[in-house]
């Protein structure tokens, strides 16, 4: 029996097609991706490589937001008081929404290899032969109720710190504008939800109400990104993680098959058949979760050649 090579170039990204719901893994549960909208931008990029409106919208209002903040936070210092303890205090505040910009653009810029790493999430991924399939089915189930568990916490935790900023908001404008040292010490002057200056009067109306409706909407923008994203990798992650231990599956029942007195050369055959492609699994899981493992591929594949090889050899010669 001969193995052969593949020749052919990587599959560009238009080719991928969609992963319909009936794709995914047993149990899988992708509905926070599909509420927010980026289940379509993964989908949508497979099919033409092309970046949706979805996408350029939320890009665009994250930067809208993030940049003034930023910005606002590090001109402060030349038009209030500080000293060391406010000039951190004023430092930390900006670096989630620099973090959060630059999770976006990660993705953004490496959408390509995101959307192709979605193709953990397929249960027909790996081959699993028929009598295998109840049993890595069960596998598949079980890893994806800790993959919706753990994604709708993420949602419930990022929701709850969301409502407890607004409704209860713990910095003074008196400390931000005339104030340095302790900022528990200063319980004078209305409450702000974030540590931030703006080159306006702060405590007055309406501009205290328009910087609280600005604050209020970048912590919930933050909050939602921050789960939605969590949602976004963790699921790859536990489906590479479920890709895996299928394999592992699969190769343990195939080890307790060979345990038997009579030398069968039809079971032999197929053994050799099954782990010919418990290789070739391998390296499609090797060449998703580890950076340059492609340089292994021809090395695998002429093993698994010599797998098959050898066991034509051991039947013809019985």
């Amino acid at each position: 029996m001969a193995c052969q090579l593949s020749t052919s170039q990587p599959t560009r990204m238009g080719y991928l097609g969609p992963i319909a719901d009936s794709d995914i893994i047993d149990g899988l549960s992708v509905k926070y991706l599909k509420f927010f909208g980026l289940w379509k931008v993964i989908n949508d990029y497979r099919i033409a490589g092309k970046r949706n409106a979805i996408i350029k919208f939320t890009v665009l209002i994250s930067f809208v937001l993030a940049v003034p903040y930023v910005l606002f936070q590090y001109l402060s210092y030349s038009y209030i008081k500080v000293d060391l303890q406010k000039a951190t205090f004023l430092n930390l505040y900006p670096l989630p929404a620099l973090q959060m910009c630059c999770r976006i653009l990660v993705f953004w810029f490496r959408m390509d290899r995101q959307c192709r790493l979605y193709n953990l999430l397929k249960k027909d991924f790996l081959y699993i032969p028929k009598d295998k399939r109840e049993v890595i089915g069960a596998v598949y189930r079980k890893i994806s109720k800790t993959s919706n568990i753990c994604c709708t916490a993420s949602m419930i935790v990022n929701f709850s710190i969301i409502g407890l900023y607004i409704l209860n908001p713990g910095i003074s404008v008196d400390y931000i504008l005339y104030h340095t040292g302790q900022m528990d010490a200063v319980t004078t002057g209305r409450k702000k939800i974030l540590g931030g200056w703006y080159p306006l009067p702060m405590a007055e109306t309406p501009y205290y109400e328009i910087i609280f409706a600005y604050e209020a909407t970048c912590v919930t923008w933050a909050g939602i990104l921050l789960a939605v994203y969590f949602c976004l990798f963790f699921q790859v992650l536990i489906c590479l993680y479920a890709q895996f231990t299928a394999l592992g599956v699969h190769v343990s029942t195939l080890e307790a098959n060979c345990n038997q007195r009579r030398y069968d050369p039809e079971h032999d055959s197929r053994m050799f058949k099954e782990l010919n492609q418990i290789l070739r699994d391998h390296q499609k899981l090797l060449s998703l979760s580890v950076p340059g493992s492609n340089s292994e591929e021809s090395a695998v594949f002429v093993l698994s050649h010599k797998i098959v090889q050898h066991g034509t050899v051991i039947n013809e010669s019985v």
